[in-house]
């Protein structure tokens, strides 16, 4: 047994990204054309939603910040955000890792996170880190970190 748990850290860090860019519109707001895309898993344990959402999209759904959004507040594992849904606001209650993925399209960002057959998030091995070579491209303009390229095969 590793006595730094290196998969927990990296999976903590990409989340970090993720809550730090909701902090930081949650205090100054978005900007321009900036919106984000949060997909995440409804059943995932602390997820709080309406019950008629979550019969509706009972694995995953697509939330979009962009303008009809109030009462962001940001916490240290989950996010809660009031949208319109079918002319209604509500508010949903969403934990870090439920989060299946993140982007931000103004910036062409994308944060993509597996879970596990447990349903949780998969965690990267160390040592899988090695060929990272393999899986980049340095011509690429794209700015997505996918978590599939490390998955246990």
């Amino acid at each position: 047994m590793s006595l730094i748990n290196y998969d927990r850290l990296i999976k903590d860090s990409l989340k970090y990204v993720v809550r730090h860019a909701l902090e930081h519109v949650a205090d100054k707001g978005l900007y321009g054309d900036q919106h984000f895309y949060i997909t995440f898993q409804t059943e995932f344990p602390g997820v709080e939603a309406p019950e008629y959402l979550l019969n509706e999209y009972p694995d995953e759904l697509t939330i979009v910040l962009e303008n009809q959004f109030w009462n962001l507040k940001v916490f240290e594992t989950s996010f809660s955000v009031s949208l319109n849904f079918n002319s209604k606001i509500e508010t949903i209650k969403i934990p870090f890792d439920a989060i299946l993925e993140f982007s931000d399209p103004s910036e062409d960002f994308v944060l993509q996170f597996e879970l596990n057959e447990d349903g949780l998030p998969d965690t990267i091995e160390m040592s899988e880190l090695e060929n990272i070579e393999d899986y980049t491209d340095d011509k690429s303009e794209n700015k997505v970190i996918s978590l599939d390229l490390f998955r246990k095969k």
